[in-house]
């Protein structure tokens, strides 16, 4: 079975306040969906734990 890159899931999660308030301001100054930086943090942080380079 051939799956769409762009295919995409829904992720629901809960974030302290202050972390869901930077989240908030950084995409809206920065006009990158909330998606997208949730996204590209949470493939950055599994790249950095298995290159060894933070404790998981």
């Amino acid at each position: 079975m051939k799956v769409k890159k762009d295919f995409q899931v829904q992720l629901s999660t809960k974030i302290s306040i202050p972390t869901w308030q930077a989240l908030d301001e950084y995409s809206k100054e920065s006009g990158k969906s909330k998606a997208s930086i949730v996204e590209k943090a949470i493939n950055l942080y599994l790249e950095l734990i298995a290159e060894g380079r933070i404790d998981d």
